[in-house]
Protein backbone atom coordinates (compact mmCIF):
# COMPACT_ATOMS: atom_id res chain seq x y z
CA UNK A 1 0.00 0.00 0.00
CA UNK A 2 1.13 3.55 -0.74
CA UNK A 3 2.11 6.09 1.86
CA UNK A 4 -0.35 8.85 2.63
CA UNK A 5 -0.46 11.90 0.39
CA UNK A 6 -1.07 15.43 1.65
CA UNK A 7 -4.65 15.49 0.34
CA UNK A 8 -5.68 12.01 1.50
CA UNK A 9 -7.72 13.65 4.25
CA UNK A 10 -10.41 13.98 1.57
CA UNK A 11 -10.93 10.20 1.70
CA UNK A 12 -12.61 10.73 5.06
CA UNK A 13 -16.43 10.94 4.94
CA UNK A 14 -17.83 14.33 5.91
CA UNK A 15 -21.06 13.12 7.49
CA UNK A 16 -21.22 12.62 11.27
CA UNK A 17 -20.92 8.87 12.02
CA UNK A 18 -24.01 7.18 13.36
CA UNK A 19 -24.17 6.93 17.14
CA UNK A 20 -21.80 9.83 17.91
CA UNK A 21 -24.52 12.19 19.19
CA UNK A 22 -25.95 9.45 21.38
CA UNK A 23 -22.51 8.69 22.86
CA UNK A 24 -21.79 12.35 23.56
CA UNK A 25 -25.10 12.84 25.39
CA UNK A 26 -24.98 9.59 27.34
CA UNK A 27 -21.30 9.57 28.26
CA UNK A 28 -19.36 12.79 27.59
CA UNK A 29 -21.96 15.32 28.74
CA UNK A 30 -23.16 13.05 31.53
CA UNK A 31 -19.67 13.18 33.03
CA UNK A 32 -19.24 16.93 32.66
CA UNK A 33 -19.34 17.87 36.34
CA UNK A 34 -18.25 21.50 36.05
CA UNK A 35 -19.28 24.68 37.84
CA UNK A 36 -18.27 27.85 35.99
CA UNK A 37 -18.01 30.73 38.45
CA UNK A 38 -17.63 34.49 38.02
CA UNK A 39 -15.23 36.99 39.53
CA UNK A 40 -15.95 37.31 43.22
CA UNK A 41 -16.09 33.52 43.71
CA UNK A 42 -19.73 33.53 44.76
CA UNK A 43 -21.90 33.37 41.61
CA UNK A 44 -21.70 30.54 39.08
CA UNK A 45 -23.46 28.08 36.75
CA UNK A 46 -23.64 24.36 37.55
CA UNK A 47 -23.62 22.02 34.55
CA UNK A 48 -24.97 19.18 36.70
CA UNK A 49 -28.31 20.88 37.43
CA UNK A 50 -28.05 23.57 34.71
CA UNK A 51 -28.91 26.32 37.18
CA UNK A 52 -27.40 29.61 38.34
CA UNK A 53 -25.98 29.02 41.81
CA UNK A 54 -24.59 31.10 44.66
CA UNK A 55 -22.16 30.12 47.37
CA UNK A 56 -23.98 30.08 50.70
CA UNK A 57 -22.65 32.07 53.68
CA UNK A 58 -21.93 28.86 55.61
CA UNK A 59 -20.18 27.13 52.67
CA UNK A 60 -16.85 27.68 50.95
CA UNK A 61 -16.53 30.10 48.06
CA UNK A 62 -15.73 28.78 44.59
CA UNK A 63 -11.99 28.49 43.82
CA UNK A 64 -10.15 27.39 40.68
CA UNK A 65 -9.71 23.61 40.54
CA UNK A 66 -11.56 22.95 43.80
CA UNK A 67 -14.17 20.17 44.01
CA UNK A 68 -17.22 21.27 45.95
CA UNK A 69 -20.84 20.30 46.43
CA UNK A 70 -23.19 22.35 44.27
CA UNK A 71 -25.28 24.58 46.62
CA UNK A 72 -28.35 23.76 44.51
CA UNK A 73 -28.24 20.07 43.54
CA UNK A 74 -25.59 18.78 45.91
CA UNK A 75 -23.56 17.20 43.09
CA UNK A 76 -19.76 17.05 43.36
CA UNK A 77 -18.47 19.54 40.77
CA UNK A 78 -15.13 21.03 39.67
CA UNK A 79 -14.88 24.81 39.95
CA UNK A 80 -13.56 26.64 36.88
CA UNK A 81 -13.28 30.42 36.64
CA UNK A 82 -15.09 31.56 33.48
CA UNK A 83 -12.61 34.26 32.34
CA UNK A 84 -9.34 32.28 32.49
CA UNK A 85 -7.54 30.13 29.92
CA UNK A 86 -8.60 26.76 31.36
CA UNK A 87 -9.62 24.29 28.61
CA UNK A 88 -12.90 23.56 30.40
CA UNK A 89 -14.08 27.17 30.14
CA UNK A 90 -14.95 26.87 26.44
CA UNK A 91 -14.85 23.10 25.96
CA UNK A 92 -16.25 19.98 27.55
CA UNK A 93 -13.84 17.39 26.15
CA UNK A 94 -12.44 15.84 22.98
CA UNK A 95 -14.25 12.84 21.50
CA UNK A 96 -12.97 10.42 18.84
CA UNK A 97 -14.84 7.98 16.61
CA UNK A 98 -13.61 5.67 13.85
CA UNK A 99 -14.91 5.70 10.26
CA UNK A 100 -13.96 3.77 7.14
CA UNK A 101 -12.57 5.92 4.32
CA UNK A 102 -14.28 6.19 0.95
CA UNK A 103 -11.50 4.07 -0.57
CA UNK A 104 -12.56 1.11 1.61
CA UNK A 105 -8.98 0.64 2.90
CA UNK A 106 -8.22 3.62 5.10
CA UNK A 107 -9.48 3.85 8.67
CA UNK A 108 -9.97 7.37 9.97
CA UNK A 109 -10.19 8.41 13.60
CA UNK A 110 -11.98 11.72 13.66
CA UNK A 111 -11.52 13.96 16.69
CA UNK A 112 -14.06 16.61 17.63
CA UNK A 113 -14.12 19.08 20.45
CA UNK A 114 -17.43 19.34 22.27
CA UNK A 115 -17.83 23.08 22.84
CA UNK A 116 -19.49 24.37 25.99
CA UNK A 117 -23.10 25.55 25.59
CA UNK A 118 -23.69 28.42 28.10
CA UNK A 119 -27.23 27.12 28.63
CA UNK A 120 -26.05 23.59 29.35
CA UNK A 121 -28.73 22.17 27.02
CA UNK A 122 -26.84 21.35 23.78
CA UNK A 123 -30.17 21.09 21.95
CA UNK A 124 -28.58 21.32 18.50
CA UNK A 125 -25.54 19.19 19.29
CA UNK A 126 -23.99 19.47 15.82
CA UNK A 127 -23.68 23.22 16.35
CA UNK A 128 -21.45 22.57 19.37
CA UNK A 129 -19.07 20.14 17.63
CA UNK A 130 -15.80 21.30 16.10
CA UNK A 131 -13.69 18.76 14.18
CA UNK A 132 -10.01 19.41 14.83
CA UNK A 133 -8.00 16.30 13.87
CA UNK A 134 -8.12 13.34 11.50
CA UNK A 135 -5.86 10.36 12.15
CA UNK A 136 -5.55 7.69 9.47
CA UNK A 137 -4.23 4.13 9.23
CA UNK A 138 -3.77 2.26 5.95
CA UNK A 139 -1.78 -0.96 6.04
CA UNK A 140 1.29 -0.21 8.15
CA UNK A 141 1.21 3.54 7.44
CA UNK A 142 -0.18 6.21 9.75
CA UNK A 143 -0.86 9.90 9.26
CA UNK A 144 -2.48 12.89 10.94
CA UNK A 145 -4.15 16.05 9.64
CA UNK A 146 -5.17 19.03 11.74
CA UNK A 147 -7.70 21.77 11.10
CA UNK A 148 -6.51 23.59 14.20
CA UNK A 149 -3.20 24.31 15.91
CA UNK A 150 -2.18 25.82 19.20
CA UNK A 151 0.58 27.79 20.89
CA UNK A 152 1.48 27.36 24.53
CA UNK A 153 2.63 30.35 26.56
CA UNK A 154 3.68 29.45 30.09
CA UNK A 155 0.35 28.46 31.70
CA UNK A 156 -1.90 29.60 28.84
CA UNK A 157 -2.81 28.02 25.53
CA UNK A 158 -4.05 29.76 22.39
CA UNK A 159 -5.81 27.71 19.69
CA UNK A 160 -6.30 28.96 16.17
CA UNK A 161 -7.96 27.60 13.03
CA UNK A 162 -6.01 26.55 9.95
CA UNK A 163 -7.20 27.40 6.43
CA UNK A 164 -7.48 23.76 5.42
CA UNK A 165 -6.66 20.29 6.67
CA UNK A 166 -2.88 20.26 7.15
CA UNK A 167 -0.81 17.06 7.20
CA UNK A 168 1.28 16.92 10.38
CA UNK A 169 4.75 15.42 10.65
CA UNK A 170 4.01 13.25 13.70
CA UNK A 171 1.02 11.22 14.83
CA UNK A 172 0.88 12.12 18.52
CA UNK A 173 -2.62 12.63 19.86
CA UNK A 174 -3.65 16.29 19.71
CA UNK A 175 -4.87 17.96 22.91
CA UNK A 176 -3.98 14.91 25.01
CA UNK A 177 -7.06 13.33 26.65
CA UNK A 178 -10.16 12.25 24.73
CA UNK A 179 -13.21 10.04 24.87
CA UNK A 180 -13.22 7.15 22.40
CA UNK A 181 -16.62 6.22 21.04
CA UNK A 182 -16.59 2.43 20.42
CA UNK A 183 -19.83 2.21 18.40
CA UNK A 184 -19.28 0.19 15.23
CA UNK A 185 -15.53 -0.10 15.75
CA UNK A 186 -15.37 -3.81 14.95
CA UNK A 187 -17.06 -3.29 11.57
CA UNK A 188 -14.73 -0.39 10.74
CA UNK A 189 -11.62 -2.48 11.52
CA UNK A 190 -12.82 -5.55 9.64
CA UNK A 191 -10.58 -6.39 6.68
CA UNK A 192 -7.68 -4.28 7.96
CA UNK A 193 -4.47 -5.16 9.83
CA UNK A 194 -6.27 -4.12 13.00
CA UNK A 195 -9.11 -6.61 12.60
CA UNK A 196 -7.87 -8.80 15.45
CA UNK A 197 -6.93 -6.00 17.82
CA UNK A 198 -8.59 -6.32 21.23
CA UNK A 199 -9.77 -2.73 21.11
CA UNK A 200 -12.97 -3.21 23.12
CA UNK A 201 -11.05 -5.01 25.84
CA UNK A 202 -8.36 -2.31 25.83
CA UNK A 203 -10.66 0.69 26.07
CA UNK A 204 -10.68 0.51 29.87
CA UNK A 205 -6.95 -0.17 30.11
CA UNK A 206 -5.49 2.05 27.39
CA UNK A 207 -5.32 5.80 27.87
CA UNK A 208 -4.68 6.15 24.17
CA UNK A 209 -6.62 3.65 22.00
CA UNK A 210 -5.63 5.49 18.78
CA UNK A 211 -1.95 4.90 19.53
CA UNK A 212 -2.70 1.28 20.40
CA UNK A 213 -4.29 0.69 17.00
CA UNK A 214 -1.47 2.52 15.21
CA UNK A 215 1.12 0.32 16.93
CA UNK A 216 -0.98 -2.76 16.23
CA UNK A 217 -0.92 -1.90 12.52
CA UNK A 218 2.78 -1.01 12.38
CA UNK A 219 4.27 -3.71 14.62
CA UNK A 220 3.11 -7.33 14.11
CA UNK A 221 4.43 -8.44 17.48
CA UNK A 222 1.86 -6.29 19.32
CA UNK A 223 -0.82 -8.85 18.42
CA UNK A 224 1.21 -11.73 19.86
CA UNK A 225 2.11 -9.83 23.03
CA UNK A 226 -1.56 -8.99 23.44
CA UNK A 227 -2.72 -12.56 23.07
CA UNK A 228 0.02 -13.89 25.38
CA UNK A 229 -1.08 -11.52 28.15
CA UNK A 230 1.79 -8.99 28.15
CA UNK A 231 -0.66 -6.13 28.46
CA UNK A 232 1.64 -3.82 30.42
CA UNK A 233 4.35 -4.05 27.75
CA UNK A 234 1.78 -3.12 25.10
CA UNK A 235 0.48 -0.23 27.18
CA UNK A 236 3.97 1.14 27.84
CA UNK A 237 4.71 1.01 24.11
CA UNK A 238 1.54 3.00 23.45
CA UNK A 239 2.35 5.56 26.14
CA UNK A 240 5.83 6.13 24.70
CA UNK A 241 9.07 4.47 25.76
CA UNK A 242 12.10 5.95 27.48
CA UNK A 243 15.39 6.04 25.60
CA UNK A 244 16.69 3.25 27.84
CA UNK A 245 13.94 0.81 26.86
CA UNK A 246 13.04 1.97 23.33
CA UNK A 247 14.70 -1.00 21.65
CA UNK A 248 14.37 -3.57 24.44
CA UNK A 249 11.95 -5.53 22.22
CA UNK A 250 12.34 -6.22 18.48
CA UNK A 251 9.04 -4.65 17.47
CA UNK A 252 9.28 -5.50 13.78
CA UNK A 253 9.54 -9.26 14.27
CA UNK A 254 6.53 -11.46 13.41
CA UNK A 255 6.91 -14.15 16.07
CA UNK A 256 6.82 -13.82 19.83
CA UNK A 257 10.02 -15.81 20.38
CA UNK A 258 11.87 -13.55 17.92
CA UNK A 259 10.88 -10.27 19.55
CA UNK A 260 12.79 -11.01 22.77
CA UNK A 261 16.59 -10.98 22.78
CA UNK A 262 16.80 -13.80 25.34
CA UNK A 263 15.23 -17.31 25.37
CA UNK A 264 11.44 -17.24 25.68
CA UNK A 265 11.47 -19.69 28.59
CA UNK A 266 13.21 -17.05 30.73
CA UNK A 267 9.81 -15.34 31.05
CA UNK A 268 8.18 -18.18 32.96
CA UNK A 269 9.21 -16.84 36.36
CA UNK A 270 6.56 -14.12 36.50
CA UNK A 271 2.99 -13.58 35.30
CA UNK A 272 2.95 -12.03 31.78
CA UNK A 273 0.83 -9.04 32.81
CA UNK A 274 3.40 -8.01 35.45
CA UNK A 275 6.34 -7.56 33.09
CA UNK A 276 7.52 -4.00 32.42
CA UNK A 277 9.87 -2.70 29.74
CA UNK A 278 12.52 -2.13 32.42
CA UNK A 279 12.26 -5.82 33.33
CA UNK A 280 12.82 -6.78 29.71
CA UNK A 281 15.82 -4.48 29.31
CA UNK A 282 17.29 -5.80 32.56
CA UNK A 283 16.99 -9.35 31.20
CA UNK A 284 18.56 -8.27 27.89
CA UNK A 285 21.60 -6.92 29.70
CA UNK A 286 21.86 -10.04 31.87
CA UNK A 287 21.68 -12.30 28.80
CA UNK A 288 24.61 -10.42 27.22
CA UNK A 289 26.67 -10.97 30.38
CA UNK A 290 25.46 -14.49 31.32
CA UNK A 291 23.98 -16.24 28.26
CA UNK A 292 24.36 -19.61 30.03
CA UNK A 293 22.73 -18.44 33.29
CA UNK A 294 21.14 -20.95 35.63
CA UNK A 295 17.41 -20.99 36.32
CA UNK A 296 18.05 -19.59 39.80
CA UNK A 297 20.00 -16.64 38.38
CA UNK A 298 17.30 -15.89 35.81
CA UNK A 299 14.63 -15.98 38.50
CA UNK A 300 16.67 -13.55 40.60
CA UNK A 301 17.02 -11.13 37.67
CA UNK A 302 13.33 -11.34 36.84
CA UNK A 303 12.33 -10.44 40.38
CA UNK A 304 14.95 -7.80 41.20
CA UNK A 305 14.55 -4.03 40.97
CA UNK A 306 18.24 -3.21 40.53
CA UNK A 307 18.60 -0.54 37.79
CA UNK A 308 19.94 -1.73 34.46
CA UNK A 309 22.96 0.61 34.46
CA UNK A 310 24.03 -0.68 37.87
CA UNK A 311 23.75 -4.30 36.74
CA UNK A 312 25.98 -3.65 33.71
CA UNK A 313 28.86 -2.70 36.02
CA UNK A 314 28.29 -4.94 39.03
CA UNK A 315 27.70 -8.25 37.24
CA UNK A 316 31.14 -8.05 35.65
CA UNK A 317 32.60 -8.86 39.06
CA UNK A 318 30.05 -11.12 40.75
CA UNK A 319 27.09 -13.40 40.23
CA UNK A 320 23.51 -12.23 40.65
CA UNK A 321 23.25 -14.42 43.75
CA UNK A 322 26.28 -12.80 45.44
CA UNK A 323 25.10 -9.32 44.46
CA UNK A 324 21.65 -9.90 45.96
CA UNK A 325 23.02 -11.36 49.20
CA UNK A 326 25.56 -8.56 49.61
CA UNK A 327 22.96 -5.80 49.15
CA UNK A 328 20.60 -7.51 51.61
CA UNK A 329 23.46 -7.72 54.12
CA UNK A 330 24.11 -3.99 53.72
CA UNK A 331 20.40 -3.34 54.29
CA UNK A 332 20.52 -5.23 57.59
CA UNK A 333 23.72 -3.40 58.59
CA UNK A 334 22.27 0.10 58.18
CA UNK A 335 18.82 -1.00 59.41
CA UNK A 336 17.06 0.91 56.62
CA UNK A 337 14.03 -0.60 54.89
CA UNK A 338 14.60 -1.31 51.16
CA UNK A 339 18.09 0.22 51.44
CA UNK A 340 19.40 -2.27 48.91
CA UNK A 341 17.34 -0.72 46.10
CA UNK A 342 19.47 2.40 46.05
CA UNK A 343 22.52 0.73 47.60
CA UNK A 344 23.11 -0.78 44.13
CA UNK A 345 23.88 2.74 42.84
CA UNK A 346 26.28 3.35 45.74
CA UNK A 347 27.89 -0.04 45.05
CA UNK A 348 28.24 0.75 41.36
CA UNK A 349 29.86 4.13 42.12
CA UNK A 350 32.21 2.45 44.58
CA UNK A 351 33.28 -0.14 41.99
CA UNK A 352 33.93 2.56 39.37
CA UNK A 353 35.95 4.57 41.90
CA UNK A 354 38.02 1.46 42.70
CA UNK A 355 38.72 1.07 38.98
CA UNK A 356 39.84 4.70 38.74
CA UNK A 357 42.12 4.34 41.76
CA UNK A 358 43.56 1.07 40.43
CA UNK A 359 42.43 -0.98 43.43
CA UNK A 360 42.45 -4.78 43.12
CA UNK A 361 38.83 -5.85 42.67
CA UNK A 362 39.91 -9.50 42.67
CA UNK A 363 40.50 -9.03 46.39
CA UNK A 364 37.24 -9.89 48.17
CA UNK A 365 38.03 -7.41 50.93
CA UNK A 366 38.07 -4.66 48.31
CA UNK A 367 35.15 -5.96 46.26
CA UNK A 368 32.84 -6.54 49.23
CA UNK A 369 33.68 -4.03 51.98
CA UNK A 370 31.96 -4.66 55.32
CA UNK A 371 30.49 -1.17 55.36
CA UNK A 372 29.69 -0.10 51.79
CA UNK A 373 28.68 3.43 52.71
CA UNK A 374 31.92 4.17 54.57
CA UNK A 375 34.03 2.52 51.87
CA UNK A 376 32.30 4.62 49.22
CA UNK A 377 32.97 7.81 51.21
CA UNK A 378 36.68 6.90 51.45
CA UNK A 379 37.07 6.25 47.73
CA UNK A 380 35.19 9.48 46.92
CA UNK A 381 37.59 11.49 49.07
CA UNK A 382 40.58 9.77 47.49
CA UNK A 383 39.27 10.48 43.99
CA UNK A 384 38.74 14.10 44.94
CA UNK A 385 42.30 14.30 46.31
CA UNK A 386 43.80 12.68 43.21
CA UNK A 387 41.80 14.94 40.96
CA UNK A 388 42.95 18.03 42.85
CA UNK A 389 46.50 16.76 42.73
CA UNK A 390 46.29 16.42 38.96
CA UNK A 391 44.82 19.92 38.69
CA UNK A 392 47.64 21.28 40.86
CA UNK A 393 50.24 19.76 38.56
CA UNK A 394 48.53 21.20 35.48
CA UNK A 395 48.29 24.58 37.22
CA UNK A 396 52.01 24.60 38.02
CA UNK A 397 52.94 23.68 34.45
CA UNK A 398 50.81 26.54 33.20
CA UNK A 399 52.51 28.93 35.66
CA UNK A 400 55.96 27.83 34.47
CA UNK A 401 55.02 28.86 30.93
CA UNK A 402 53.71 32.20 32.18
CA UNK A 403 56.94 33.07 34.04
CA UNK A 404 58.56 34.29 30.81
CA UNK A 405 56.20 37.27 30.90
CA UNK A 406 57.51 38.48 34.31
CA UNK A 407 58.76 42.07 33.96
CA UNK A 408 59.66 45.20 35.93
CA UNK A 409 59.59 48.83 34.75
CA UNK A 410 59.30 52.32 36.31
CA UNK A 411 58.33 51.27 39.81
CA UNK A 412 55.89 48.53 38.77
CA UNK A 413 56.28 44.81 38.25
CA UNK A 414 54.11 42.07 36.72
CA UNK A 415 54.26 38.35 37.42
CA UNK A 416 51.93 35.33 37.10
CA UNK A 417 49.66 34.10 39.85
CA UNK A 418 51.78 31.26 41.20
CA UNK A 419 49.39 29.35 43.44
CA UNK A 420 45.68 28.80 43.85
CA UNK A 421 45.92 30.33 47.32
CA UNK A 422 47.39 33.50 45.79
CA UNK A 423 44.49 33.74 43.34
CA UNK A 424 41.94 33.40 46.10
CA UNK A 425 43.71 36.01 48.24
CA UNK A 426 43.89 38.40 45.28
CA UNK A 427 40.17 38.07 44.61
CA UNK A 428 39.34 38.61 48.29
CA UNK A 429 41.59 41.68 48.59
CA UNK A 430 40.39 43.43 45.42
CA UNK A 431 36.81 42.18 45.62
CA UNK A 432 36.63 40.55 42.18
CA UNK A 433 36.15 37.00 40.90
CA UNK A 434 39.70 35.99 39.89
CA UNK A 435 39.77 33.45 42.72
CA UNK A 436 37.61 31.14 40.60
CA UNK A 437 40.02 31.10 37.62
CA UNK A 438 42.17 28.17 38.84
CA UNK A 439 40.64 25.58 36.53
CA UNK A 440 40.81 27.83 33.48
CA UNK A 441 44.49 28.60 34.15
CA UNK A 442 45.26 24.88 34.69
CA UNK A 443 43.60 24.08 31.35
CA UNK A 444 45.57 26.98 29.76
CA UNK A 445 42.38 28.64 28.60
CA UNK A 446 43.62 31.97 30.00
CA UNK A 447 46.50 33.57 31.95
CA UNK A 448 46.29 35.72 35.07
CA UNK A 449 49.01 38.15 36.21
CA UNK A 450 49.49 40.37 39.26
CA UNK A 451 50.65 43.96 38.86
CA UNK A 452 52.45 45.25 41.97
CA UNK A 453 54.32 48.34 43.05
CA UNK A 454 58.02 47.36 43.38
CA UNK A 455 58.13 48.83 46.88
CA UNK A 456 55.09 46.69 47.90
CA UNK A 457 55.56 43.43 45.94
CA UNK A 458 53.16 41.44 48.12
CA UNK A 459 50.29 43.92 48.21
CA UNK A 460 47.51 43.40 45.60
CA UNK A 461 47.28 46.36 43.23
CA UNK A 462 45.97 45.38 39.76
CA UNK A 463 45.00 41.98 38.30
CA UNK A 464 45.42 41.37 34.56
CA UNK A 465 43.93 38.61 32.39
CA UNK A 466 45.75 37.80 29.14
CA UNK A 467 44.06 35.67 26.53
CA UNK A 468 45.38 34.98 23.02
CA UNK A 469 48.03 37.71 23.53
CA UNK A 470 45.31 40.28 24.22
CA UNK A 471 44.52 42.05 27.47
CA UNK A 472 41.05 40.83 28.24
CA UNK A 473 40.78 42.81 31.47
CA UNK A 474 42.97 44.64 33.96
CA UNK A 475 41.22 45.69 37.16
CA UNK A 476 41.81 46.85 40.70
CA UNK A 477 39.42 47.07 43.64
CA UNK A 478 35.74 46.53 42.86
CA UNK A 479 36.47 45.84 39.15
CA UNK A 480 37.78 49.38 38.47
CA UNK A 481 39.59 49.33 35.09
CA UNK A 482 43.26 50.28 34.57
CA UNK A 483 42.23 52.87 31.95
CA UNK A 484 41.66 55.41 34.73
CA UNK A 485 45.27 55.08 36.00
CA UNK A 486 47.79 56.54 33.44
CA UNK A 487 50.84 54.94 35.11
CA UNK A 488 49.36 51.47 35.03
CA UNK A 489 47.97 51.92 31.50
CA UNK A 490 51.42 52.97 30.20
CA UNK A 491 53.07 50.07 32.05
CA UNK A 492 50.73 47.53 30.51
CA UNK A 493 51.13 49.10 27.05
CA UNK A 494 54.93 48.84 27.25
CA UNK A 495 54.72 45.29 28.67
CA UNK A 496 52.62 44.20 25.70
CA UNK A 497 55.08 45.74 23.21
CA UNK A 498 58.38 44.74 24.81
CA UNK A 499 57.47 41.38 26.36
CA UNK A 500 54.22 39.78 25.27
CA UNK A 501 54.40 40.55 21.56
CA UNK A 502 57.97 39.20 21.51
CA UNK A 503 56.93 35.90 23.09
CA UNK A 504 58.21 36.72 26.56
CA UNK A 505 61.69 36.96 28.04
CA UNK A 506 64.34 34.29 28.25
CA UNK A 507 64.67 32.51 31.58
CA UNK A 508 67.93 34.24 32.50
CA UNK A 509 66.38 37.66 31.93
CA UNK A 510 63.34 37.07 34.14
CA UNK A 511 62.96 39.24 37.21
CA UNK A 512 60.74 39.35 40.31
Amino acid sequence: MEKFKDDDWMLCPEEIPEGLFEYIRNVVLAEDHVLLYKKGNIEGFCYDCKEEVYAQPWSEKFYQGARVRCPNCGGLVQCVKEDNSNFLVENVENVVMAQKGTDGETVFFRQWRVLRDPSGEWKDLKKWLKETVRYAIRGTYCAKWQKESKENYYYTCQRYDLKTWTKWKGTDVYDNAYYFCPYGIEDVLKGTRMEYANILEHLDKQKNPIKYLMNFAMYPVIEFLDKAGYSLLVKQKNDGLEKETRYAIRWQRKKLKECFKFPLHWLKWKEPEKYTMRDIQRMNVFYEIRPQATQKEVEQVVNTHIPVDDMKILLRYMSMDKLGKYLEKQERAVKAFRYWEYASRIFRDYIEECQTLGLDLNDKQVLFPKNLKQAHERTMEQIKFEKNKADQEKFQKAVEKMERYTWEWKGLLIRPARTQEELQAEGAALHHCVGGYCKRIAEQETMVFFIRKTEEPDKPYYTLELQNNLVKQCRTEHNKSYGTEPEVFEFVDQWMKKVVNKGGKKKEDNAA
